[in-house]
């Protein structure tokens, strides 16, 4: 008998000229472990790219004078150099570069851009 922690590790498929006569479904406990170590890696993955991707999305000189700093549960945190461009981030920028950060990463599921003075 195989251990089924064993199992979960290893997912292996069934071989495509199986004849048997058993079942090849396979039990949910060993299975689900392994899909939701899988999610949340590339949940993980999603935000590291929209983090990395804002020098690109805000422009060279703005992006000198701004650092992301975290993005998580829906919030990508930024700080901001000084209050004039902090204002002028809150004022005028914030909507428009969360309606392109929701474009270039529909599956980061960003609900807003916090801008902090740093």
């Amino acid at each position: 008998m195989v251990d089924s922690s064993k199992k979960a590790d290893k997912l292996q498929r069934t071989k495509r000229a199986y004849d048997g006569t058993q079942s090849t479904l396979k039990p949910l406990e060993g299975v689900l472990p392994h899909v939701l170590r899988k999610m949340e890696g590339l949940a993980l993955s999603r935000n590291d790219q929209v983090l990395s991707d804002w020098p690109l999305i805000v422009g060279p000189q703005i992006a000198k004078m701004t650092s992301p700093v975290s993005c998580k549960e829906g919030v990508l945190r930024v700080k901001v150099a000084n209050s004039s461009l902090y204002a002028l981030l809150v004022t005028r920028e914030k909507k428009r570069l969360l309606d392109v950060l929701r474009q270039r990463h529909p599956y980061a599921s960003l609900n807003n851009i916090q801008f902090q003075l740093g």
